[in-house]
């Protein structure tokens, strides 16, 4: 307990009323209070004594922080001369012939705005494109395979006719048999 705390129990209270369970939740309620207020004092005397290396440290950070902004801030002068220079911009100008920054930053805006929308519609046709590429995809494989049940049926069937009619086709009916069944087959490898 405090030694504060604890001198004024001794002189103010008696031993019975000092014991009582109501003063002890009472005392102890006191004693938190000066507990938390020590360590409250402790972090404020740890605040008030930051080292000279940390405020060094961020007064170089802060200086860092305002180089960086300096050459930002050099670097759109040098565009702002640039603009000027090529007339590349058709703005309200001052009396020195100086672009005005607020209006420079505008249309840097504007322009941003719409290479971004230009950006976004391309990535949509770029995907709606894919997408009815698939389709298209799709559709040739349906259709090459929907003509390759119709080239076997041809293929079949002039193999059956040189099995079972060779000798009634003679020779050049047997050729154009093998011709009809050489162009299957091609037409059967360029659908793949």
């Amino acid at each position: 307990m405090n030694s504060l705390l604890k001198r004024q129990i001794r002189k103010y209270l008696n031993d019975d009323l000092a014991q009582h369970p109501d003063m002890v939740g009472f005392l102890e309620a006191i004693n938190s209070s000066y507990t938390t207020h020590d360590d409250q004092f402790a972090m404020l005397q740890r605040a008030m004594s930051i080292s000279s290396q940390e405020l060094f440290e961020a007064n170089k950070e802060l200086k860092d922080r305002a180089d960086s902004q300096t050459l930002v801030i050099d670097k759109l002068n040098n565009v702002i001369n640039t603009l000027n220079s090529y007339d590349l911009i058709d703005l309200d100008r001052s009396n020195d012939d100086s672009i005005d920054s607020f209006s420079l930053v505008d249309l840097i805006d504007r322009q941003t705005k719409e290479i971004l929308a230009f950006n976004r519609q391309r990535e949509e046709l770029l995907t709606e494109l894919s997408l009815q590429n698939q389709e298209l995809s799709d559709y040739a494989h349906m259709v090459s395979h929907d003509l390759k049940s119709p080239l076997r049926s041809i293929d079949a069937l002039a193999t059956w006719l040189n099995e079972d009619y060779s000798s009634s086709l003679g020779n050049t009916g047997v050729e154009h048999l093998d011709l009809i069944r050489s162009n299957v087959h091609f037409m059967d490898i360029t659908s793949n």
